[in-house]
This record gives C-alpha cells, sequence and structure tokens, in this order.
C-alpha cells in the first residue's frame, strides 16, 4: 500500500458485487488480509465439481446448503487474496475444510482465521493471516 508516496508495510484487500463493496486495511505489519463479497448465486453441481477440492465436494454434498458454498467460494477467493503474490486465481489451489483450516497451494495456513457475516443480501468473508504470506509464509507442511 503506498501513502502520500511512502510504501506502507500494510495489506489493503478490495470486493465488489453488483451491488455492493467491500474494503478492508490493516497496518499491521504481520498481518495479511483478503476478503469476498458474495450475492445469493446459485451453485450449480457442476460449478462445484469444477472448482471445490473433494474435501470442500464432500462438505457441500453433505450440507446441500447454499450457505455452506457461498462460504467456501468467498473463502477461498479471500484467502487467495490474502496469500497471492500475484499469481492467478486456481480456485483448487485454495482449501477451506469443514473443521476450519486452510490450505494454500497444498500447505497448511497455520494461523489462518475465517470471518463471515451476512450484510445487504451478500455474504462477506474475511481472511485474516497473522504472518505475512508473502514475506514470512504461515504455511505448515503436515496436514
Amino acid at each position: 500500500v503506498w501513502c502520500d508516496g511512502v510504501e506502507r508495510p500494510w495489506s489493503l484487500s478490495i470486493s465488489h458485487s453488483k451491488r455492493g463493496v467491500l474494503v478492508a486495511l490493516t497496518d499491521g505489519v504481520d498481518v495479511s488480509l483478503g476478503v469476498d463479497l458474495t450475492d445469493a448465486g446459485h451453485f450449480t453441481d457442476g460449478f462445484v465439481e469444477l472448482w471445490f477440492t473433494p474435501v470442500e465436494q464432500a462438505w457441500f454434498t453433505e450440507t446441500r446448503s447454499l450457505g455452506t458454498a457461498r462460504f467456501i467460494w468467498a473463502a477461498k477467493e479471500a484467502i487467495y487474496k490474502a496469500c497471492s503474490d500475484g499469481e492467478s486465481f486456481v480456485p483448487r489451489d485454495v482449501e477451506v475444510r469443514p473443521d476450519g483450516t486452510c490450505t494454500y497451494r497444498t500447505a497448511v495456513l497455520a494461523d489462518c482465521r475465517l470471518e463471515s457475516w451476512n450484510v445487504d443480501g451478500h455474504l462477506a468473508v474475511m481472511a485474516t493471516i497473522h504472518s505475512r504470506c508473502n514475506s514470512n509464509p504461515p504455511f505448515s507442511t503436515t496436514n
């Protein structure tokens, strides 16, 4: 983040839909965050099969809940935004597990926290990782 011509070690994330905008900013030097805002869309079985990991597919199949699918999708995007270093979004590179753990590019995010809330017909999700993903990855290679 650049502020008054000076690069700051802050984390900024922006998401939008047709009807809303969500912005999050932290000045914590050891915090990386990402946000996503989703409308009440429809998740087909084909969409879930194409973009969700087998663990996420099983979670969705078990619940058959649109809320579960929306949360998984929004969390995947928020985690990607918190961890990305400019690479393209590949939804299957991010996994959100029913037990609350998350992975990015097969590495377990040791200290990822997901928060979600409903606002004006949207589901908002914020991923907070308390060690900067890009400078000191908070990854563990064990599952």
